[in-house]
């Protein structure tokens, strides 16, 4: 193939995120190695892609002229570059027609959504591409040749739909957003296999519009979104529990685990939804491996044949028990499923660890104990240290005399590192330590203390 260059070009520079850009219009001449059959110029059209009148559409970046040889055929590999030359892999198949080399506006829309700037719709962005292009006469000769251009872009918001915005997760409707603030929604989803196909609706009556993501990456958490000009799937590697934030002023989305920060428990003793009891959260929201997130725990009285049941909220919804999750019985409870209701035969004082997302519960004896300088020492789990358990609903706690003089320090036993249930009592009122450390609360030497948990109410004596 002969090797020839182009007579005529346009050059623009790349600025940041901003709408403006400088046009170098210089034309350029470039020798000859060999001689050629084909010369050809070509012109940028300084086109500006608006993506409300643009999507779907081929839009021409240059316009082209033959001043010899009639031209059959001119394909293109378009590529992003930076103001420094620098090139990305972003391309896009370009084509001659009419003395025209197209490109679709919503090729440029995806590269420039899927990685740069907020894709606010009431500003332009402005980026430089540089077109490595292929030329062939109808007598069968070939050139290179390259040009460049720089192109303004406009992206379109996703409209305000009067009925909201769903998701779709493998096919099947898995939620539908809920309205945070002016263009704001989210929406709680499940996935239960690996590399969840994930798809958003814009919904109005009955009509429907598929948001797709530009988003070529399957494991991309965030992202640029259009209705269906270039819908692309969402794609969530792992199982387990997701929000997905939309911004349809920006026309972007975000995804993110969904740890549960609060949880409930009601049942027979309870008035069923009556009363809901606030389950605490683990400290530092681990367990001791440090993996596992939305960690819950409560130390309560149950009577002979209680039943009771979870909820992410005090109110029923999303409520679960019994045979919708796995409970193992280390205290030998009686338990046992009731339907979707838990169950504990023998009535006594019992630690519940509850993991949501998981939908795991373990039922354990409550274990009390004192640490640090009230007892002298840092080992954990000494059963010198451990309280005594009442054996009423309205019973006290009551820690061994401290030894020392010093800081006082309590926690229960429930997973991991002992300050993640750690605890202390202020006045009259026990604290619960779920973030950050605690006050330190001085104590002296053949003081005890005796606590209430059914109110969360202790005593120093």
């Amino acid at each position: 193939m002969k090797k020839i260059l182009f007579g005529l070009m346009a050059l623009s520079a790349l600025t940041a995120c901003d709408g403006d850009y400088t046009d170098y219009a210089a034309p350029q001449k470039y020798g000859q190695d060999d001689p050629v059959s084909i010369q050809i110029a070509f012109n940028p059209t300084n086109v500006a892609i608006d993506m409300t009148n643009d999507a779907g559409k081929d839009v021409a970046l240059f316009t082209y002229t033959a001043s010899n040889e009639e031209i059959s055929s001119i394909t293109a590999k378009v590529i992003r570059v930076d103001e420094g030359g620098e090139q990305y892999n972003d391309t896009i198949d370009g084509y001659g027609k009419d003395g025209k080399l197209y490109v679709a506006a919503n090729e440029i829309e995806r590269i420039i959504g899927a990685r740069f700037c907020n894709h606010n719709a009431n500003l332009t962005y402005t980026f430089d591409y540089k077109a490595d292009i292929v030329a062939h006469t109808v007598s069968g000769d070939g050139a290179f040749f390259e040009a460049k251009t720089s192109v303004p872009l406009k992206f379109a918001s996703i409209p305000e739909y009067s009925d909201g915005y769903k998701a779709i997760v493998n096919g099947v409707e898995a939620g539908t957003f809920e309205k945070q603030s002016d263009g704001i929604y989210k929406v709680s989803i499940s996935t239960t296999e690996k590399n969840s196909s994930i798809l958003l609706y814009a919904v109005n009556g009955t009509n429907e519009e598929v948001m797709g993501s530009y988003i070529e990456d399957n494991n991309a958490t965030s992202g640029g979104v259009a209705l269906a000009n270039n819908a692309k799937t969402i794609n969530i590697a792992e199982p387990g529990n997701w929000v997905i934030n939309l911004d349809i002023k920006y026309g972007i989305y975000s995804i993110e685990e969904d740890v549960p920060t609060e949880f409930y428990m009601t049942g027979s003793e309870l008035g069923w939804g009556g009363t809901w009891l606030p389950l605490i959260l683990v400290n530092s929201n681990w367990d001791a491996s440090g993996k596992s997130k939305g960690v819950f725990w409560i130390l309560r009285y149950f009577s002979a044949g209680e039943e009771f049941k979870f909820a992410p909220k005090a109110d029923w919804g999303g409520d679960f028990g019994g045979n919708q999750m796995s409970v193992t019985d280390k205290a030998e409870a009686g338990y046992s499923d009731n339907g979707s209701n838990c169950k504990i035969d023998k009535a006594g004082w019992y630690v519940l660890t509850l993991r949501p997302q998981e939908k795991k519960l373990v039922i354990d004896k409550p274990e009390i104990f004192l640490i640090g300088d009230a007892v002298g020492g840092w080992d954990v789990d000494v059963a010198e240290n451990m309280f005594t358990v009442p054996s009423t609903p309205d019973g006290e706690f009551v820690s061994p005399e401290f030894a020392n003089d010093g800081n006082l320090r309590m926690y229960v036993h429930v997973v991991g590192d002992w300050w993640r249930s750690e605890f202390n009592v202020y006045g009259t009122s026990i604290v619960i330590r779920t973030e950050g450390d605690q006050d330190a609360v001085k104590v002296k030497a053949g003081q005890k203390a005796y606590l209430k948990f059914p109110d969360l109410t202790g005593r120093i004596e």
